[in-house]
């Protein structure tokens, strides 16, 4: 029994962690852009470039920095927000299990976490076609081409990285 407790715990917390993780960020720390590309992993230190980094080829105006950098730090705003709440609802969920409580409980924890986690990349979304709308046309498409070069860039590079069967 003790071992199900175990199996059942880890494969929660490793569910639960596939969600978007936590940073403890301060407020006035620099506003996150959409990145061109999915983020690096921890083991990886390299730069993750954002659409600031491609403000003189987008031809971006000071307006629209403006804007994009107003949403985004609301953006990083709720999402500290959320990921504090999923935190504590992370913790009390791992607290149920180890404490056996009744399983529509835990029920009720693991829809909250999976609802939280949806409004998240919802929220996401959201602002990425809010800075999206920013763009004129010929931005928005140089933009997306970036996006889609840095997104094939980094699939080889993870290919390449696999080893061989």
């Amino acid at each position: 029994m003790k071992k199900l407790v175990i199996i059942s715990l880890l494969l929660v917390m490793g569910l639960a962690s596939n969600s978007f993780a936590a940073k403890e960020e301060k407020p006035d720390s620099s506003v996150k852009a959409p990145a061109a590309a999915p983020a690096a992993t921890v083991d990886e230190k390299k730069e993750v470039k954002t659409i600031f980094n491609f403000k003189d080829e987008l031809s971006l105006t000071d307006k629209q920095i403006d804007s994009i950098k107003a949403l985004l730090s609301g953006l990083q705003k709720t999402m500290n927000e959320k990921a504090a709440t999923l935190n504590k609802l992370r913790e009390e969920l791992v607290k149920e299990i180890k404490d056996q409580a009744n399983l529509k409980e835990i029920k009720n924890k693991l829809q909250q976490i999976a609802s939280l986690q949806v409004d998240a990349s919802y929220i996401d979304i959201e602002v990425s076609r809010k800075v999206e709308n920013i763009l004129s046309s010929d931005q928005l498409k140089k933009w997306k081409s970036i996006q889609q070069k840095a997104r094939e860039e980094e699939m080889a590079r993870a290919a390449a990285a696999k080893p061989a069967s």
